[in-house]
Parts: structure tokens; sequence; C-alpha cells
């Protein structure tokens, strides 16, 4: 397997991992970053015709924006993300797409292209597994970012990869934390937070802070702008506000403008995929849709007004949107503020003003920041403590871990606590990652030690399919096969075969491809192939030494993913009985046609 960063290494935005096994070529995110020379993922060695698959994390535009750019390309293979990311994403590509075209005259991309690239995304729930490619399987679990933002797990016979995405390690007024049960030969890590300084406060110190700055800017009659990502952010700002509200500590209007009003609607259809909190909320009604939030019908209509009030708006690195005339219009004016709560890219206009620069160059308009520039942290990212939380709750310490999606020198302090195994990705290099899972050898002593060995194997350990791969390799004469085969053991069988070993098998049926691919190419190498649809019993026999019975097939899903349970016997007697019930089998089977 080979990776390589198209976008993402050593800066944070146009998030883009090339990935190759064998013939099998997929993208991991393509994503834009704003206000940079950078802007696009570089795709020049990208063959887009022979890219097998596109995996996108989650809906936030440094991750998602650029994938209609591909379909723009000839790219027509599917997109893989969750469902609320499908939906989402179309929204925020489309908007990214009209903003480019009004502000530059260019678009890398257009509708057509939306609308293409959202006609051939596969939509799949958190722990469903998908077979991308030959032998090669993704499943989404949450990332506890944004809605269905995913931390995405590819998987093959000999490695498996885990994408991060962007994550999150504390639970949020809206979503629940990233999933950690997970595991993994190589790790990619966002390091968004990573330095050592980077500690988020508790929420509801975030809380607090966010509704004191807002009272000592309407006690002056000023009015505050609340720049927001439309998913995400937007929404935990929203139920902060809400509450305040509620309780009597803000008492004046709140708009709502940009594309957070469209964003908004959607999460209705998903009340599952957030934490139980909202879960309960929306059986009753969406808590975005209140009575309390007010939406934007004339903007120009607002900014004429003298009155106090709260407006929460897009774009939230304020590159773009609604708070753009917002700024021009409100920024000079000394009883107003400008509240950050969110990260923001270097060379945005959101870290300019955070950096201390008050005088602008707006559409051609001078624009001179007498407003109050206030931040508070509400970030959705795991903080450089949460990073590492992460990377010792996995199941098990990832071989390789590549850091990614942070500036330089986050990058490098939080590769300094995580210690050995941590590579800092660099742009445009190529990364091999060695088969996690070769070189077995057969250790006949093992078999005669005792004459029945009760054998329990847990996802990832590799016990049984240890304990196959030796009973094949040590065949002399005869292995004897029943359950589901696919080809996660095929080179060891076929290996056998060319050693002149007799190969029988039965298949219960055929039912996935992966099963019939594995008949197909047993069929060519001239093993004996039966089936029966009564067959339940899962049984390997080698010779007349060893049977295994188990409840284990010879499948990748036995090898990695179940909890398996069966015994190991040795004693020549008892595996004649175990042969000898498989021939009776055997004979009640048909051929295959």
């Amino acid at each position: 397997m080979q990776i390589k960063w198209l976008g993402g290494a050593g800066e944070v935005g146009r998030s883009c991992v090339y990935l190759k096994d064998n013939n099998f070529r997929c993208i991991i995110d393509c994503g834009v970053k704003l206000s940079s020379e950078d802007m696009y993922p570089d795709l020049s060695d990208i063959n887009f015709s022979k890219l097998d698959a596109v995996i996108i994390s989650h809906s936030h535009l440094d991750h998602c924006g650029y994938v209609p750019f591909l379909f723009a390309h000839g790219y027509r293979g599917p997109v893989y993300a969750t469902h609320p990311t499908r939906r989402i994403s179309r929204i925020i590509q489309d908007d990214f797409a009209s903003i480019q075209k009004e502000e530059t005259g260019w678009a890398p991309y257009w509708r057509d292209d939306v609308r293409l690239c959202q006609k051939h995304t596969v939509a799949l729930d958190y722990g469903e597994k998908k077979e991308i490619g030959h032998n090669i399987f993704l499943t989404f679990y949450n990332a506890g970012h944004i809605l269905g933002s995913a931390q995405a797990l590819i998987e093959t016979p000999y490695h498996s990869l885990l994408y991060s995405g962007d994550i999150n390690m504390e639970e949020s007024r809206i979503m629940k934390r990233a999933d950690t049960n997970i595991h993994a030969d190589t790790l990619i890590i966002e390091s968004t937070y990573g330095g050592k300084n980077d500690m988020h406060p508790p929420l509801e110190k975030s809380e607090s802070d966010l509704v004191e700055i807002i009272n000592r800017t309407l006690d002056n009659a000023g009015k505050v702008i609340i720049p927001v990502f439309a998913i995400g952010r937007a929404q935990n700002i929203l139920m902060t506000l809400k509450k305040a509200y509620e309780e009597g500590k803000i008492k004046v209007p709140i708009y709502l403008d940009g594309l957070l009003q469209r964003v908004n609607e959607i999460y209705d259809d998903y009340p599952e995929w957030m934490n139980d909190d909202m879960y309960v909320a929306f059986r009753e009604s969406n808590p975005f849709e209140s009575h309390i939030f007010i939406k934007v019908q004339d903007r120009k209509r607002l900014m004429s007004s003298n009155e106090p009030m709260i407006v929460v708006t897009t774009a939230g690195m304020m590159s773009g949107g609604p708070v753009i005339s917002y700024f021009k219009e409100w920024a000079g004016e000394r009883e107003n503020t400008f509240l950050i709560v969110g990260y923001q890219v270097e060379g945005t206009l959101g870290r300019m003003l955070l950096e201390g620069q008050r005088e602008f160059v707006v559409d051609n308009r001078k624009v001179y920041v007498n407003a109050k520039i206030e931040s508070v942290n509400f970030s959705s990212h795991a903080d450089h403590n949460g990073l590492l939380n992460y990377v010792s709750g996995l199941k098990k310490r990832p071989k390789n871990i590549f850091l990614n999606h942070g500036d330089p020198q986050k990058l490098i302090e939080l590769a300094d606590d995580i210690g050995r195994d941590a590579v800092i990705a660099n742009q445009l290099t190529t990364y091999t990652l060695e088969a996690a899972r070769t070189g077995f050898e057969p250790i006949e002593p093992s078999f005669i030690m005792e004459n029945v060995e009760l054998v329990i194997t847990t996802p990832r350990d590799e016990i049984i399919m240890n304990y196959m791969i030796q009973m094949i390799r040590s065949a002399h004469s005869e292995i004897c096969i029943s359950g589901y085969i696919d080809t996660a053991l095929m080179n060891e069988i076929v290996e056998a075969m060319r050693r002149k070993v007799i190969v029988k098998v039965m298949f219960r049926h055929l039912t996935r491809p992966s099963n019939k691919e594995a008949y197909t190419i047993l069929l060519n190498h001239g093993a004996e192939i039966r089936e029966n649809r009564d067959l339940h019993a899962r049984m390997i026999i080698s010779d007349d030494r060893y049977a295994l019975l188990s409840s284990a097939d010879l499948t990748r899903d036995s090898f990695y993913d179940h909890y398996e349970a069966g015994f190991l016997v040795k004693d020549k007697k008892v595996v004649g009985k175990v042969l000898s019930f498989y021939k009776k089998i055997w004979e009640d089977s048909q051929p295959i046609e």
C-alpha cells in the first residue's frame, strides 16, 4: 500500500491523500484552502480515469470542496460519504462555486458537476462495511466533529489504514465524541490543535465567555456579529444562544444569515446521528427553527438598523459570504463586536483580524476597523491532549502514525509527544506501507502438545487465521474445507495445489461476489468443489493429522472482525471421525453448476 499527500500536509486546508494498493487507486478527501495561492490539491499526476473511488470524511469545504472538479474532468466512479455528508456537501459545493464565480469570474466547476457528483455518491451508515475494490473494504466511524463526520477505515487482506478526518474527543452540544474502538495498522491523524499549548477550555467556560462578551456589547448599544461555519460551529453556537435566551441572559433579536439557514433544515432528518440530548430535542421540534431565531430576508434593511442585535452568519473564516457585507458596514463602529468562534486559516480575514490588522481593502473599498475583535474557543477539533488520548484510546497502537492537517510548529510538537512511529507527512512524498499480515510460518511442534486444543479468537488477533495457514502449509496430500470462503487465504490454498495437494471444498452457497471469486480461482486451479445448502459446519482438515472445527469461515470477516471459537484436533482417531463426517456430507452434496 502506498499513500501520497496531494494537499493538507504541513498546512490546514485542501486535504487530499492519494492511496494505491496494487491496482486499486483512490483519493481520500479533496478540499480547498481559502485565501491561499495554493488553493487546490495538486492533482497534476493523477489520472482520473484510473481512480476507483473517492472517499469523503465530512462536508467542510477544506475536505469536500474540490470533489466536483474531478467530475468536471472526466471522473465517473463512486464517491463514498455518510448520509448527512452527501446532503450537506452539495450545498457547500454549490455555494463555493457560486462565490468563486461572483468574486473572480471563474469557478473550478459548475453546478452540473456538483449534481453529477451527487449522482455518483454512495451514502453509508457508521459501521457499515462496503467492498470498494477487490478485497478492499471501507468502514466509516463517528468522528465527533460535525453532523455526519467520519473516520475512514480502509482494509485489505494485508494492511489497514485509518484516516481520522477531523475529530473531537469531547461531546459537544450537538455531537457525541469520536469513536476509538477501532484497530488499524496505519493512522493518519489531524493536528489542527496539536501544539503543546493548545488546550480547549471546558464548554461551560466558553459558553459563559460568549454570553459575557455579547452582553458587554449590547450594554453599549452595539451589534454582535458571529461568523460561523455553516455546518457544525453554527449549530453549537445556536444551541448556546438558545439556552441563554431561554434563561433570560440575552434579550435582543438573534438573526441568522447565509448558508446556515439551508443547512439547519437538514439536521431535522438525522437526529440519530447526534448526541442523546439532541435526539430527544428533535422528537418535539427542530431547535434551530425556534421562534427566537429570525431568518434575514432583507440584509440591507437590517444593516441600516440602529438597534442592538446579534447576527450569526457565514463564512466562519470571513473569507466570503454575507459576513463580508456586515464587515464593510459595521466594522468601523466602535460599539460593535466581531466575535470569532473557530479556527482561522493563515491568510484569511478572520486570521488577520486576530493578529491585529485593522486596515483592509474589501471590494475596492477601504475598511478601517474600530469595532472590537473578540474570540472564544468553540472548537469542534480535539486539542493537544485530546489527540494524544485518541491515539492511546485505539484498540491497539498503530505501527505507523502520520500527522497532517496542522500548522508546521503544531505538527512538530504533537509528533514529539506521540513519540515513536510518528511521521510528519510531506507534500507529494510517496510513503510505502509494509504488509502487516504476512510472514506466518508453520509451527509443526505446536500441533503435538495436546490432543485437543480450545481455540478462541477476538477481532484482529489472527489466531484462527494463523492456525488455518499452518494447516494448509503443512498438508502433504489432502485438504478438506467446508463453509464460506473468500480470497483472504487464496494464495495459500493455490500454493498447496501447486504442491500436488488435493483440495476439496464444500460451500454452503455462493452469496457474495468475493465467494464467487474464490470459487472461480479454486476451480481454475483444479480444486474439487461441491455445494450443500444444509451445511452449517465449518471445518478444515489437513491430511489425517489435524482438524479445526470452529465458528470461523475462511474469510476476511472471520479473521479480522468476528469473535470466533472452536477446537483444534490433533488425535488421529478423532481426526479420522471428523474426516469421515466430512466425506458423508461430501457424498450428499452436489457439484456447483
